[in-house]
């Protein structure tokens, strides 16, 4: 399914049965996702699934990815290992512990099963989606031989594994956005009509980025939505976990003063205490939001805040950039993917507005790179 850009997304006991001749079968794909309808939220961006087995990302409602299987099918294996699901409780309780709790380790729960399969597990099930390891190393871990593969290949096979094209572009995002830690704070957007490849181009940069080790944060604008920061609602959510995970008390001492204050426009980020935005400095939370991302930064070789439809941003959401590119933190780019086909709003204007910010256009791939797509897919 993940070759052909397919994902699941109700990976449960209950859709894996096994034949009279012990061949196993996935059941009900009655929920799929596609990972290419990125530029299509309305198909593959919603919180479907089972609450039990769902990934954080997908109960968060973010675009389909081979990822959320993956949690899937570690919550799976656990509960067949263990005899227990990984997380117990109420609807709510489950949904909140998936979201933001540390399972426990396989191992604690079912010693008798073997060390390097509970490992593999206990990586499938974490909240960083990027961690979680590929099929090849579940094979290896229960000792399954790789299946025979297919000699054709579908065109989404091929967008899969490599972007074909646009060369020019490619090299101009790398110098741009893999600057690393080392690197001064870039504003970089990728601007063009809908389906013409942007998010596509984005989320190829974002992966070479995290070969690099940089850390990844996604935020997306979406249509008719109503969340205050809506383009970066979602890198709120992905980074709340991580403050989680630094134990150092020095560390924490800081992070917590920047957590009072940035927690009060992003309550996910903790420390708000119930106080309102309204009721704290504007720029003391912008502030603050920024100096989370340094902290967390000193852990990687750099913080890309990957910004997809920026130009449905809300004016929360561009008063803080607005605030963040002023103060241009060191080591931090954010990539916006932005539609020229559509009415100009706040968005845009403010992109256009931004003197240090690098727009790349993105126009319809050449006649050469798609007969190349062709040729790899055998058409």
């Amino acid at each position: 399914l993940h070759g052909e850009g397919i994902v699941h997304r109700d990976l449960k006991p209950a859709n894996v049965m096994e034949t009279p001749d012990g061949r196993v079968k996935l059941l009900d794909f009655g929920v799929l996702g596609r990972t290419d309808w990125a530029d299509k939220p309305w198909l593959s961006s919603d919180a479907t699934g089972t609450v039990g087995y769902m990934s954080p990302e997908q109960l968060r409602g973010k675009p389909a990815d081979p990822a959320m299987d993956l949690y899937s099918l570690g919550a799976v294996l656990f509960e067949i290992l263990a005899g227990r699901p990984v997380f117990q409780g109420s609807h709510m309780d489950v949904m909140m512990a998936h979201l933001s709790d540390r399972p426990v380790r396989l191992g604690d729960v079912a010693p008798w099963v073997p060390r390097k399969l509970a490992s593999v597990i206990d990586a499938l099930l974490s909240k960083d989606a990027a961690s979680r390891p590929a099929i090849d190393v579940i094979r290896a871990a229960m000792d399954i031989r790789r299946p025979v593969r297919r000699s054709s290949k579908s065109l989404s096979a091929v967008g899969a594994s490599r972007l074909v094209g646009r060369e020019d572009l490619k090299a101009c995002l790398a110098d741009l956005c893999l600057g690393g830690g080392a690197g001064r704070f870039a504003f970089v957007g990728l601007d063009g009509p809908a389906g013409v490849g942007k998010s596509s181009l984005a989320r190829w940069i974002a992966k070479e980025a995290e070969k690099k080790g940089t850390l990844v944060l996604r935020g997306r604008g979406r249509e008719n939505e109503r969340v205050a920061f809506n383009v970066l609602d979602g890198v709120a959510d992905d980074l709340a976990p991580l403050l989680e995970s630094f134990t150092d008390r020095d560390v924490r001492m800081r992070l917590r003063r920047a957590q009072e204050l940035a927690g009060t426009a992003f309550p996910v980020l903790g420390g708000a205490r119930g106080r309102s935005f309204q009721e704290g400095s504007r720029e003391a939370a912008f502030s603050a939001f920024v100096e989370l991302l340094e902290i967390v930064k000193e852990r990687y070789s750099g913080v890309l805040l990957f910004l997809d439809d920026i130009h449905r941003a809300d004016t929360d959401s561009l008063a803080l950039l607005d605030h963040m590119a002023a103060q241009a933190p060191r080591g931090v780019v954010v990539l916006a993917t932005i539609r020229n086909d559509v009415d100009m709003g706040p968005g845009r204007r403010w992109i256009q507005s931004l003197s240090s910010a690098a727009l790349l256009s993105v126009t319809a791939l050449d006649e050469q790179s798609v007969q190349a797509i062709l040729e790899a897919a055998g058409a």
